[in-house]
């Protein structure tokens, strides 16, 4: 993808506190990157956050969230880490799509205990449509299709070349 001096130099600041960004990668608008863990973005990757602010959060130092060459993050994405977030070349996130390998807090509060968490894998060419939630431990395979407004959780994990449809709201009588 093409971009101007301004936007490299834009994408540059925003991306400041990654590990590694990939020649060519775009970033637009406001991205939020926090946590002490380690970012890697591949190359051509486009964060869109013109419209919403994108969060990538990598919570402990250990954690890492790794971007595929050529990934589309839509506006209003949040990827959270405490563990691993692996997203495949390829792959979109859709608009205000979350993924996030724990559920960040418990029902009986421990404080010294630490957060479950399992790596989440999105594969090759997924979408992951507006709104949709990837859980700890999700696997979405390659060219799967997870559609808006559905949750993928680590015990509905998606197969390559499948989708998933949210499911439809019952009115109560």
């Amino acid at each position: 993808m093409s971009s101007t001096p301004f936007e490299r130099l834009w994408t540059r600041f925003l991306l400041r506190r990654c590990a590694s960004v990939g020649r060519g990668t775009v970033a637009r608008g406001t991205i939020s990157i926090r946590g002490q863990g380690k970012i890697f973005i591949g190359e051509d990757v486009v964060l869109d956050g013109s419209d919403s602010p994108i969060e990538l959060t990598s919570v402990d130092a250990d954690a890492e969230i790794h971007l595929g060459d050529r990934v589309l993050v839509s506006g209003g994405t949040s990827i959270e880490a405490v563990v691993s977030i692996t997203v495949g070349a390829d792959a979109i996130l859709g608009r205000f799509s979350k993924v996030m390998d724990t559920n960040f807090h418990r029902l009986v509060v421990n404080r010294d205990d630490r957060l479950t968490a399992r790596p989440v894998s999105i594969g090759e060419r997924a979408n992951i449509g507006a709104r949709a939630v990837v859980l700890a431990g999700g696997d979405v395979g390659a060219d799967a299709i997870v559609d808006q407004r559905s949750i993928v959780g680590r015990r509905d994990s998606v197969p390559d070349d499948a989708a998933v449809v949210a499911h439809s709201a019952v009115k109560a009588a």
